[in-house]
């Protein structure tokens, strides 16, 4: 993937939530506890969902993850 590609699809993938936090920050408030949670279970779906994806074809998203092969 270029750097191009790569920084652009990053920036698009920020947008709605970045306008989703300034719009409705001020309404959304927890405790630390329930931050850290959040925060948990977010940073294992990102590692987790592309593993399910690849391995169980989830609503036919597999070709979204394509990648080479490794030659190990």
């Amino acid at each position: 993937m270029s750097w191009y590609s790569f920084a652009l699809a990053t920036f698009a993938g920020m947008l709605p939530l970045t306008f989703s936090y300034v719009l409705f920050g001020p309404l959304i408030s927890v405790g630390r506890p329930v931050a850290w949670v959040g925060g948990v279970v977010m940073v294992s779906l990102l590692f987790l969902l592309p593993r399910w994806i690849e391995r169980y074809d989830v609503f036919g998203l597999r070709r979204f993850f394509a990648h080479e092969a490794s030659g190990d």
